[in-house]
């Protein structure tokens, strides 16, 4: 599979933010080129909610991988974060979503660096973890455990939000 890109906004220098992972052994691809992957810290709760896109070929459409951390240190290191996936069985946006729901996803940030912008920082790690389907989906959903590996980002954009 390919790996998902984005190109980020003008604060970060026209470098290319990258992501990929994988579901359950294969990797994702993204259908959707509006998708762009980001990080938002919320500084008056300290938490970190990491926004990726795709899912494997055989879906309809790219899922929502988000990943979240609070307290979150914006800093590098390794986190402990709860995440969710959802994966769009229309590419409409319509039917019925499937939703998987983790409370042990590991995130290892390796960079944060500034941007120029006191708000906006470019984040580079790694990920991956297992999302049991959610609780109230409906019996015979093939995937019951979705198993993401391989995950890569490079160079996202992590915007503050609120005032200090």
């Amino acid at each position: 599979g390919k790996a998902t890109t984005a190109t980020p906004g003008p604060a970060s220098s026209g470098r290319k933010g990258t992501t990929s992972f994988s579901i359950n052994g294969t990797a994702v691809t993204q259908n959707h080129e509006d998708t762009e992957p980001g990080i938002n810290y919320n500084i008056s709760n300290r938490n970190m909610s990491l926004y990726l896109f795709g899912d494997v070929a055989s879906q309809p459409c790219s899922g929502m991988l988000q990943i979240s951390k609070a307290p979150f240190d914006l800093k590098p290191g390794t986190y402990d974060c709860a995440a969710g996936f959802t994966r769009y069985t229309q590419v409409d946006g319509g039917g019925q979503n499937i939703n998987y729901h983790g409370k042990s996803f590991s995130v290892t940030f390796t960079r944060i660096d500034p941007t120029g912008d006191k708000r906006v920082w470019l984040a580079s790690g790694t990920f991956s973890g297992e999302l049991p389907l959610g609780v109230y989906e409906k019996p015979g959903i093939s995937d019951a455990m979705l198993k993401i590996t391989d995950g890569k980002f490079n160079n996202i954009r992590l915007t503050q939000l609120g005032n200090p």
